[in-house]
């Protein structure tokens, strides 16, 4: 069976040089990635900026399901990785049985293109030369371990085996029903949010705090994601940086607390009402704290 040989003479995609370094340093997750592709596929390949492009053909071109690319184009524009503009079109009609002329919804489109500004993205990008926490890897010392002459019962033997795997850095191993909180916490990206939010605030926050992290991990637990997360931390910089006394409440424990999921369905006019301030105090007592202690 012959190999597969793709040949420029075929086709090619033409990209930017800055703009490829660029992507070199950032991380997008996996489908989000396949969904960034496509839409580059379909707009660089074709040599124009924009197109419209259908969901089927994101399926067809990605093999990701339909509900999961949607999910995809989210992060990607809470990335500011694209552009979506999506457009109603309507087509005026007459009915049959009357003279009056109706506006019908013929169809919806969506147009799509690759935001070039890679200084406008909302990412977290690698230092040349540096090792990201989520990549080191620990390397453990030798175990020695001491072989005792007594007879070991089942449950015995299964406690030491547990025991063995800690020691010699295989948390992996661990039973799939365990609490470990270390491999509970492993799975929120805890210093890319955090990190997030110190670049956009211009803040010093430490994505090791407990207290960060309990509220981190409760909203998680209730569901929310990563890119939830991204969305408060941008829409509350945008109203309250340029405000000296709320810029101060740019942190962790207001932020994610329990008024997290309102900061997420605001509309941006929040700032608009006269009484913006009461509106968003009630109910929250960070508010009621001294944002410096």
């Amino acid at each position: 069976m012959p190999m597969a040989a793709p040949q420029i003479e075929y086709g090619y995609t033409r990209i930017p040089n800055k703009l490829f370094d660029e992507l070199c340093r950032i991380r997008i997750p996996g489908e989000a990635r396949q969904v960034y592709d496509a839409i580059f596929r379909k707009t660089y390949g074709w040599n124009r900026k924009l197109d419209q492009i259908p969901l089927n053909q994101f399926v067809k071109m990605t093999g990701i399901t339909r509900r999961n690319v949607v999910r995809a184009i989210k992060i990607l524009e809470c990335m500011n990785l694209i552009f979506v503009e999506r457009k109603s079109e309507k087509v005026g009609g007459v009915d049959n049985d009357t003279t009056v002329v109706s506006e019908k919804t013929l169809h919806s489109t969506t147009t799509y293109g690759i935001n070039e500004n890679y200084d406008s993205w909302v990412v977290s990008k690698q230092t040349p030369g540096a090792v990201s926490k989520t990549t080191q890897r620990v390397v453990s010392k030798p175990v020695i371990r001491v072989v005792s002459k007594t007879t070991h019962s089942k449950e015995s033997l299964s406690k030491e085996s547990f025991k063995e795997n800690i020691l010699s850095g295989k948390p992996d191993d661990l039973p799939e029903n365990s609490n470990n909180p270390k491999k509970q916490n492993a799975k929120i990206p805890f210093s890319e949010i955090i990190e997030h939010l110190n670049q956009t605030a211009s803040k010093n926050f430490l994505a090791k705090s407990k207290s960060t992290q309990t509220h981190i991990k409760a909203r998680f637990a209730e569901g929310f994601t990563q890119p939830d997360f991204i969305t408060v931390i941008n829409r509350k910089v945008s109203q309250w940086s340029t405000d000296p006394k709320m810029a101060a409440y740019l942190r962790p424990e207001t932020l994610f607390g329990p008024k997290f999921e309102g900061y997420l369905n605001e509309s941006e006019s929040t700032t608009s009402s006269p009484n913006w301030m009461k509106e968003i105090r009630a109910g929250d007592p960070s508010f009621n704290a001294d944002p410096k202690e």
